[in-house]
């Protein structure tokens, strides 16, 4: 993480996924607070069901196998519940770092970069 800053590509990227990270948290807190947490556990399923594939594939390393996934994640077609509407391409991608805080997708597998 020290060496993030020096390298132009990695910064932004990561500046990018701290942003969709917390689109993607402010929709679970809105969920639990506005409506029912099942709803935000639905958006989860969704993206998880639909990204794990192309998560499985082989992948050279997992800078390849997390932008693979990403950008499949901004595609998902969420089943429609109340807080669909407020799920954008940014929140859909942040799911996939709150799958991965989960051990449901990882990034980087044994051996790999």
């Amino acid at each position: 993480m020290e060496e993030v800053p020096g390298v132009d590509e990695a910064d932004e990227h990561l500046k990018r996924q701290r942003v969709a990270f917390y689109a993607a948290e402010a929709l679970r807190v809105f969920a639990r607070d506005a409506s029912t947490p099942a709803y935000f556990e639905r958006v989860m399923k969704d993206v998880h069901s639909t990204v794990v594939e192309t998560a499985a594939r082989s992948y050279p390393d997992g800078w390849e196998r997390l932008a693979a996934v990403l950008t499949v994640a901004g595609t998902v077609q969420l089943t429609q519940t109340v807080l669909a509407p407020f799920v954008g391409p940014e929140a859909r991608k942040g799911v996939c770092h709150h799958l991965a805080n989960e051990d449901r997708l990882t990034w980087c597998r044994e051996g790999e970069k």
